[in-house]
């Protein structure tokens, strides 16, 4: 590794201001969200949500009626050892019913992408009763981060739908 090209401990050091950071280092380099992505306002996401076609909305409304019946079609697989020293990573494979609504909320348009890591409404929105609460907007920041979660931390989304977070959600931004 070249001198200087990362931190004293091998990590790749920032360069930059910390709205538009760079990372660099011997095998990396791209742009934080702070610097790419645009940050969504309430009324950003409240004018998403007016655009939402009604027969869309229909389905939508049609998959989270089936919802607690979805769920309980998730499976947990892999998790086993396929030779010796090499194990396959658990994975969920989730229902029909659950897939559904992914594709649905992903062609309404709602889901624009925001800095959902350092979104403050994770610490705030934490039971299905707040998500019911909550504003709007927060409400579909809630259901972008979880999206964007489940990439990250396989059965995030499971998590969330046996304990009604998403219903919430989705019954907020309908309503």
């Amino acid at each position: 590794m070249r001198r200087g090209a990362a931190g004293p401990s091998g990590w790749p050091r920032r360069r930059g201001s910390p709205e538009q950071r760079t990372v660099t280092g011997p095998s990396c380099q791209f742009r934080s969200y702070a610097g790419v992505v645009q940050q969504p306002s309430d009324a950003g996401y409240e004018a998403a949500l007016v655009a939402v076609p009604e027969q869309l909305w229909r389905e939508i409304e049609d998959s989270l009626a089936v919802l607690p019946a979805s769920t309980a079609g998730n499976e947990w697989k892999g998790g086993h050892e396929t030779r010796p020293g090499v194990h396959h990573f658990p994975y969920i494979q989730y229902s029909p019913g659950v897939e559904l609504l992914r594709t649905q909320l992903d062609r309404s348009g709602v889901l624009l992408p925001y800095d959902w890591v350092h979104w403050h409404g994770r610490s705030t929105h934490t039971d299905a009763d707040s998500l019911r609460r909550a504003p709007v907007a927060d409400a579909v920041r809630y259901l972008v981060g979880l999206l964007r979660n489940e990439r990250f931390n396989e059965g995030a989304l499971d998590a969330e739908l046996r304990v009604g977070g998403v219903a919430a959600a989705l019954g907020n931004t309908s309503a």
